[in-house]
């Protein structure tokens, strides 16, 4: 289950198997259920505004819900029935970006509620490489998007044309699933290694900017940027999550979360909240936590 954040860090939401979206409102503790006829919603998101939530179904659709009035405004489909891993409003709310497991992207026009575009297998389907993980940078005139071969490329999604390959395929990704994040200003991209560790692009150049230690064993499966720009979170598969200084590499400090598995990182608008979703010990559910980030200081 992915989880969002609302623009105004006022709401969270998760998807779950039975098609369900929920979305918990963070001031009074109130959970909405928000139902639909399709199943297993593996991600969600909200729209820029606020005003909507989406769901990426396993099936291959994507359900619009009117926040206001928890009713299904419409269901988008697609042609073929490859799995959505994920989905992504762009910053302007026009576009809505789904990763599809046959390594494509689709794009769709929300207000018109069609496919406008799609950016295909960047191996030209010489072999199916699954997308895992897509962001929009701030400005909207990137997409990126990292596959389950190890590769992470930027698009420009309006020309669906590759902008940059930052990471080509590797040999170590068999089981891997990657993640990605824009920091706020959209200068820097982080990105999870089938090897361990994280890299840390700068995105109008294009090049490495440095490379956080991690393991072989665990690699990273969720990041996320504070809203000021210099702390980097992330957590591998243990139960440990970690804070990163990560202008010059340095390790600031962990954070136990004492589940297994965690699949999301996300600050509120004014850094003072880390939530995340976990998968629990017995991987039968997940946890959605909120924690107090006043604790932390450099």
């Amino acid at each position: 289950m992915g989880i969002a954040l609302s623009p105004d860090g006022s709401m969270v939401a998760g998807g779950s198997s039975d098609g369900r979206a929920y979305v918990w409102h963070l001031a009074t503790g109130r959970r909405t259920e928000l139902t639909s006829s399709t199943s297993n919603l593996n991600n969600v998101d909200f729209s820029p505004d606020g005003r909507m939530l989406a769901g990426g179904a396993g099936s291959g659709e994507v359900v619009l819900w009117d926040l206001a009035t928890g009713e299904s405004t419409m269901i988008m489909e697609q042609e073929n029935s490859s799995t959505m891993t994920e989905v992504a409003f762009s910053p302007d709310g026009t576009l809505l970006a789904a990763a599809m497991s046959d390594g494509s992207i689709r794009l769709w026009d929300v207000k018109a509620a069609k496919i406008v575009a799609q950016l295909p297998d960047p191996v030209l389907n010489a072999r199916l490489v699954g997308v895992q993980a897509i962001a929009f940078n701030p400005g909207g005139a990137t997409l990126a998007a990292g596959y389950l071969d190890g590769s992470v490329l930027l698009w420009d999604p309006r020309k669906a044309t590759i902008v940059a390959r930052l990471a080509e395929p590797s040999t170590f990704a068999g089981g891997w699933q990657p993640t990605i994040a824009f920091s706020r200003d959209g200068a820097i991209l982080a990105a999870g290694e089938p090897t361990g560790g994280i890299r840390l692009w700068d995105r109008s150049r294009g090049r490495t900017m440095a490379t956080l230690p991690g393991s072989e064993s665990a690699p990273v499966r969720a990041l996320g940027f504070s809203p000021d720009g210099r702390t980097l979170v992330s957590s591998d598969g243990t139960d440990t999550i970690v804070f990163w200084e990560f202008a010059d590499g340095k390790r600031l400090g962990t954070l136990p979360a004492r589940l297994r598995f965690v699949t999301d990182l996300l600050f509120s608008p004014d850094g003072h909240t880390l939530i995340f979703s976990a998968v629990s010990e017995t991987y039968d559910y997940e946890h959605v936590h909120l924690w107090d980030t006043s604790w932390f200081s450099r």
